[in-house]
């Protein structure tokens, strides 16, 4: 255990390496810039206006059905098992709500990067005809990044960076799925080793997170408490990929295009 372990922080480190040196070269033939600082620092600066908002869209929509889950797996009757219908059903719900909670945090997210007021009721009307569309999408790249993992991880980080901003541009183009995966390739183009860098970094970020919320979890002890409060802080995490996505998407879209036509409206509505 220990070796894998060792293993994969040393894949981590050959990762960051290679991406921060083709980040550079990558950077140094373009007329623009790609600041992934400024991604990062304008993710969590939409998070900082409205924490209210994102933690209790990743609770609700996040950690409400796995703590549900796990409640129920507590004081059921283990031989009363769900048919395939009733979970399959169950399943497309609980990711109906994720997806509700993710399109919620990214429409937020590219409003305050656009120094609008948020608007819960605004922003829900906008998102919800998108979720059967979202739901789509989040099959569709799911499916396609498992196929990439099959084939040796690096058809998976070539998908992952193509489509890194493919919910953004659905829910700030009103795209559906298809347009959503061909949007987000034509943005990403030429950023795609900043977006891998991007991934690097938030997945050490993310184990360095999930092990302190391990401490945490295992201080307060064994059994439920222990595992609700674990999936809680997990789930709190949710807050930062839908804001780190919107973040991109907004800096891509502003460097490449500048402000559309709707945009200049918006601005002097």
């Amino acid at each position: 255990m220990f070796t894998i372990i060792i293993l994969a922080f040393l894949l981590l480190a050959a990762a960051l390496a290679v991406a921060i040196g083709m980040a550079m070269r990558n950077a140094a033939n373009r007329g623009w810039s790609f600041e992934l600082s400024r991604v990062i620092g304008d993710a969590f600066g939409a998070i900082a206006q409205a924490p209210l908002l994102f933690a209790v869209t990743v609770l609700v929509s996040g950690a409400a059905p796995m703590v549900g889950a796990l409640l129920l797996i507590g004081v059921s009757d283990v031989s009363q098992v769900p048919s395939f219908f009733s979970a399959m059903l169950v399943g497309l719900a609980a990711l109906a709500i994720g997806q509700l909670g993710n399109l919620l945090l990214v429409a937020a997210t590219l409003d305050l990067l656009d120094r609008q007021p948020i608007d819960l009721p605004r922003l829900v009307a906008r998102v919800l005809p998108r979720i059967p569309s979202a739901v789509l999408l989040l099959i569709l790249f799911w499916f396609a990044i498992g196929i990439g993992f099959v084939f040796f991880i690096i058809p998976a980080l070539v998908l992952t960076c193509l489509w890194f901003v493919v919910t953004p541009a659905m829910v700030a183009e009103r795209l559906g799925a298809f347009a959503s995966f061909a949007r987000s390739a034509e943005l990403t183009a030429g950023v795609r080793w900043q977006l891998l860098l991007l991934l690097v970094i938030g997945a050490i970020f993310w184990l360095v997170a999930q092990a302190m919320i391990g401490g945490i979890a295992a201080i307060t002890g064994d059994g439920q408490g222990a595992s609700v409060l674990y999936t809680v802080l997990t789930a709190l995490l949710g807050m930062i990929p839908p804001a780190v996505v919107a973040s991109a998407y907004h800096t891509l879209r502003t460097q490449k295009e500048g402000l559309r036509g709707d945009d200049l409206e918006q601005v002097f509505a």
